[in-house]
């Protein structure tokens, strides 16, 4: 009896501790809605939640389309969460804001290019754009066809002539705050930083989230300023085939043949670069600086590919604060600004009939 009594009381004071520990946890946490590299990794909003204020759109600016092509718009963007994940905030809407293009986004979680360009809307009245966007991570997955040869297709020459797409960068978005308060306990949350701080802290990461150190300490508005925080699939593109860059390149450029052979339909490629990508210039580890595969894309000079790597590279260099926001892998509103604003200068720069 004495045994069991024991037991009890072992048991109940474990309980006590755990509770404990979660409670103050829970207590010590910012709001537990933060991003998802603090949220997968077991980070804190503290450390890693932005500090300078972010901005939003009251409504979308676009459709969002998870069928097939069915009504016309001058702009059809293909894309990924970059694209419409969070419907106020992305760079669709800056573009929009800017240019008055009509625009449907679809995802690429609901289907791939076949469903747009197949419909006879499509075929019978053409968008005027169509921009195929991806992040750098998933671009090789999603065009992996490794037999594909470059198509030498003679291109129509064009219907009209394209017009110049006004950006005169006044935006009617709204400012907003991180929330911090937590109202009451999230036990949850409290044990998911727990299960993976602790580990962290003995020397072992049980997370697909890596943390980086930086040679620089001001390009965050983080209480933590001088690591990032990244996929480790970010860091297995050196495991990517050597002729992985080669291969996307290709199937990017017969699609966008094949789509511009209509004499009308103008393809970009956004190849959204990672996070690693966009810091390679800042890392303390310089090994890991070398990884992305955009540059190889750019080899196939007739891919209509807008540059995104070097402009965020040298928005970096100049100390812009929080292009991508530190607890997340997505870009803050400053970073999709700087999208939008690059699509409309690449349309701009390349206004001209084909010949």
């Amino acid at each position: 009896m004495a045994d069991f009594h024991r037991f009890n009381l072992i048991l109940v004071s474990v309980v006590t501790i755990i509770s404990a520990i979660l409670v103050a946890t829970s207590l010590y946490l910012d709001k537990s809605a933060g991003g998802n590299m603090t949220r997968l990794g077991g980070y804190s909003e503290n450390d890693y939640g932005w500090n300078k204020p972010q901005h939003a759109y009251a409504k979308p600016l676009y459709q969002s389309n998870k069928g097939n092509y069915h009504e016309h718009s001058d702009l059809v963007v293909l894309g990924d969460s970059f694209s419409g994940e969070i419907p106020t905030v992305n760079w669709v809407n800056y573009f929009v804001d800017r240019t008055g293009v009509s625009t449907q986004v679809f995802s690429f979680n609901q289907g791939g290019i076949e469903r747009i360009i197949s419909s006879s809307v499509f075929r019978q009245t053409p968008p005027k754009y169509l921009v195929i966007e991806s992040i750098e991570e998933s671009i090789y997955r999603r065009f992996p066809n490794r037999n594909c040869q470059v198509s030498e297709q003679k291109l129509p020459a064009k219907q009209h002539y394209d017009t110049k797409l006004a950006n005169d960068k006044l935006y009617q978005t709204n400012a907003f705050k991180r929330e911090t308060y937590q109202q009451g306990l999230n036990l949850d949350n409290a044990g998911n930083y727990l299960i993976k701080a602790i580990p962290r802290a003995l020397g072992l990461n049980v997370s697909d989230v890596t943390e980086l150190a930086l040679t620089r300490d001001d390009l965050f508005s983080s209480r933590v300023k001088d690591n990032i925080l990244i996929y480790t699939t970010d860091i297995e593109k050196r495991n990517w085939p050597e002729d992985s860059s080669a291969t996307t390149a290709c199937n990017l450029l017969n699609l966008q043949q094949r789509i511009e052979a209509n004499g009308y339909t103008k393809v970009v490629i956004m190849v959204i670069p990672d996070k690693l990508t966009a810091y390679s210039e800042v890392l303390a580890n310089e090994s890991l600086s070398q990884l992305s595969i955009i540059p190889g894309l750019a080899k196939q000079k007739s891919l209509n590919l807008i540059r995104l790597d070097l402009l965020l590279k040298e928005e970096v260099a100049q100390g812009t604060v929080d292009i991508y926001l530190p607890n997340d892998t997505h870009w803050s509103s400053a970073g999709y600004r700087l999208g939008a604003e690059a699509m409309i200068d690449y349309f701009n720069t390349t206004a001209q009939p084909f010949d």
